[in-house]
């Protein structure tokens, strides 16, 4: 079910028809979400939601470029009068932290708060309850699980969820639904349980590239304006990274590759990442290093309450060095060296790939899925985006674009043509 009212229901002044809206989110959230799982639970909501609404209906509206639009915010995220536990098992009273930025700019913008969405265990792997809406018998993808199925379900407009990984475009492809991380500190990523602060990154889950676009003129630093003035040269990255897709999924990423073609999109083919391996072991290294320091305080503490997965993630990453460390963070910077450069000398405008290399596996198997896709350009810390491809075969998939650091406006426009050819 997807809400009939929307934004503009909201123009209505009267006591009645706010009354009626907050009732009908509150209603299509209680109805639905109990299949799906995407929101944690909240006694209050519909009380706290007709207190923000009434509020948003002083003001201005006309100066309020995001009025009505509802958000589920991923449980990392720090939201004032909700608590935090981060997917985890710990009291809400070990986690302390100012809103995060990003909260605040979305309320300023005049959207509504519509509650804390579910994610991974301290947003890694150990998933919660949330299953896939197109089939619930699989998963939706980790770790912003939640935000992804609670916009495919037509819950809300906007998910915000984070990438450390592969935790936004993942459960993008697997939920049919539009996931963007954006140029790595573009948007502000403050006020969150980190778990890696040297990759993670804002993450928006959408119905659609044209919401998406309005959304990220608010919350993107110095947002441009950028027309389409021509198609761009995509390339598909061969070699070691994309053999690492199963062959149903290349299949149907070979069709939308044809596709493209077939509407007049220049396609080039660049090997890339013959190091691949290499590759995804540094993001874990890394990843896991600077999770240690961010549960410092806690892990000692409430050791027994952390589940296997993230306890030994944890404890790998006691185990590496400050010197290995600062090789990662090096190699970081080289890596997005190195794609940039070829982008330059091959004048390619965005790398294209499937979202995932799997279709969403069964919850069954307890795993959330293989970011392999999403490593490379998450490491570099480039904006990608997942579209969702119709003709995708027994289950969802996803198309990923990339484009050099900071170009995020022109991606996000050039995506939006993209979306109408493949979906």
């Amino acid at each position: 079910m997807k809400i009939v009212l929307s934004y503009t229901d909201l123009l209505h002044n009267n006591t009645s028809a706010i009354e009626k809206y907050s009732t009908l989110l509150c209603k299509n959230i209680d109805d639905n979400d109990k299949f799906i799982h995407a929101f944690l639970p909240e006694k209050t909501r519909e009380k706290r939601l007709l207190k923000e609404i009434n509020n948003l209906q002083k003001k201005q509206k006309d100066r309020l470029p995001l009025f009505g639009l509802t958000v589920g915010v991923k449980d990392v995220y720090y939201v004032d009068g909700l608590p935090t536990r981060a997917g985890s098992k710990l009291p809400a009273d070990a986690f302390d932290g100012e809103q995060a930025t990003i909260v605040s700019q979305l309320k300023s913008a005049g959207a509504l708060i519509l509650g804390k969405t579910v994610t991974a265990e301290f947003a890694f792997a150990e998933p919660n309850e949330t299953v896939n809406p197109v089939d619930h018998t699989r998963t939706p993808g980790g770790s912003s699980s939640g935000s992804a199925a609670a916009v495919a379900a037509g819950l809300c407009d906007l998910g915000l969820g984070t990438q450390t990984v592969g935790s936004t475009l993942r459960p993008a492809s697997y939920c049919v639904v539009v996931g963007f991380k954006c140029s790595y500190g573009r948007i502000n990523a403050d006020g969150v349980v980190y778990f890696s602060p040297s990759l993670d990154t804002v993450g928006l889950l959408t119905q659609n590239v044209e919401i998406l676009i309005r959304i990220a003129k608010v919350l993107l630093k110095n947002w441009k304006d950028e027309e389409v003035k021509r198609k761009p040269i995509l390339c598909l990255p061969t070699g070691k990274h994309l053999e690492q897709v199963e062959t149903p999924i290349l299949k149907i990423f070979e069709k939308t590759v044809e596709l493209l073609k077939a509407n007049s999109y220049h396609i080039k083919e660049v090997p890339m990442f013959e190091n691949i391996s290499e590759i995804n072991e540094n993001i874990w290294t890394l990843s896991a290093y600077e999770m240690v320091k961010i549960h410092k305080e806690w892990y000692p503490k409430y050791k027994k309450l952390y589940r296997p997965r993230t306890k030994n993630q944890i404890e790998t990453g006691m185990k590496i060095s400050e010197v290995t460390y600062q090789e990662m963070l090096k190699r970081q910077k080289e890596l997005r060296d190195i794609i940039e450069d070829k982008m330059q000398t091959e004048g390619i405008d965005f790398w294209i790939t499937p979202a995932a290399s799997t279709y969403p596996p069964k919850i069954s198997t307890g795993i959330t899925g293989n970011p392999a896709m999403n490593i490379p350009w998450t490491f570099a810390g480039l904006p990608s985006i997942s579209v969702p491809i119709k003709d995708s075969g027994e289950m969802p998939l996803g198309l990923q674009l990339v484009a050099g650091y900071g170009k995020d406006e022109v991606l996000l426009n050039n995506a939006q043509h993209i979306e109408k050819i493949i979906n």
